[in-house]
């Protein structure tokens, strides 16, 4: 349950706040209360928000779990996984996740767009990389997708896969 394992750390915070408090030399003992008083207030606020934040990622991993069982059916999947990425829009592998399904039912435009975002959240991720170079290989011919490497590559330049992806595409290009 995220509301208990977020607890402990929340009443920590909390109870770290309220020793500064205590500390601050300027306070009157009605002040220190009211300053108290507001860090619960805030301090509940913040736990409310993180579980329900918690509860939102644990259903959109259960949704993408459930469309990495269907994969093989992309038209049933590709609901699934847009329902996951709507809940959790931050996490990279959702967002590949669609960009890959989106490639399997033909739709080329979604699927650029979602693996872009894949990569605007985690440049240094090797599959959405490699997708992406392979789909600017097929639409726009080698050379296009030889940019779009190293472009990637300069990105996220501790890679070396996406350096090899540049390289690859780089012999590509010379053969077109």
């Amino acid at each position: 349950d995220p509301a208990l394992a977020a607890a402990p750390f929340l009443r920590r915070r909390l109870h770290q706040a309220w020793e500064l408090v205590m500390r601050e030399p300027g306070l009157s003992a009605a002040e220190r209360r009211a300053v108290q008083a507001t860090q619960w207030l805030a301090a509940r606020a913040d736990a409310q928000g993180t579980v329900e934040g918690l509860q939102r990622i644990a259903r959109a991993d259960a949704l993408l779990d459930r469309a990495k069982v269907q994969m093989d059916d992309p038209g049933q999947a590709l609901p699934l996984v847009e329902e996951a990425l709507a809940l959790d829009p931050e996490d990279p592998s959702k967002a590949l996740a669609l960009g890959l399904l989106r490639l399997a039912v033909g739709d080329m435009a979604g699927g650029e767009a979602a693996l872009l975002a894949a990569l605007a959240l985690s440049p240094a991720d090797e599959r959405a990389a490699a997708a992406l170079i392979a789909l600017r290989d097929a639409l726009e011919g080698p050379v296009a997708a030889l940019h779009l490497a190293e472009r990637l590559a300069l990105a996220a330049p501790t890679v070396p896969r996406l350096w090899s992806l540049a390289a690859d595409q780089a012999l590509a290009a010379g053969d077109a």
